[in-house]
């Protein structure tokens, strides 16, 4: 069984963003990192409360990104602004490299995101960092890693073979069949 994470971008909602969080909910991923990182913290911290409403119903983790206010027990950010928050709460962290993973398990983050694995149209124009460099990652660390970035179905297995304790999806989730696609990955 593989874990996925969603990660929401309410920007490429097409329809109601709230909606489609509960279908994504109800598909029950691991968790959810509310990552809308341009709004305001009042407005953030306005959402968080609805979509952790929405987690909870479904009994999905929820995980605020940068805004500790907003977290109900995990917070991620990225790797450069974790060591604040260590000791306060629990810390993801997204890392791009094998440094950013061993700065993050030094640290005691309890999980961290690795990517862009594959091509994504999130980092057009910039080379993913590979298979073979999340099975390097996997290798070296004993913490969690969560593979991100151009994840489907039909790449999520070479991610979890590689070692990745997870598929962490975005574009996939935030669309119609996100639901769907949560189920699919699951199941690998």
């Amino acid at each position: 069984m593989c874990n996925v994470i969603c990660v929401t971008n309410r920007k490429s909602v097409k329809g109601d963003f709230f909606a489609l969080v509960e279908r994504v909910a109800s598909a029950h991923p691991q968790a959810i990192i509310l990552r809308e990182k341009d709004l305001l913290k009042s407005e953030y911290l306005l959402l968080a409360d609805k979509v952790n409403e929405i987690c909870f119903s479904y009994g999905v983790r929820f995980i605020a990104h940068t805004h500790i206010e907003a977290a109900r027990g995990t917070l991620h950010l990225p790797i450069a602004s974790a060591r604040e928050y260590i000791g306060k709460i629990k810390v993801g962290a997204s890392c791009h490299s094998l440094s950013d993973v061993l700065y993050a398990e030094r640290l005691g983050c309890e999980y961290v995101t690795f990517g862009h694995v594959f091509t994504t149209r999130c980092k057009e124009g910039v080379p993913p960092r590979g298979v073979d460099e999340l099975r390097r990652i996997c290798a070296k660390t004993s913490l969690p890693v969560y593979a991100i970035g151009g994840i489907d179905e039909n790449n999520a297995r070479l991610a979890i073979d590689a070692g990745a304790s997870g598929v962490c999806i975005m574009s996939g989730a935030m669309s119609d069949g996100g639901d769907e696609l949560i189920n699919k990955l699951t199941k690998i």
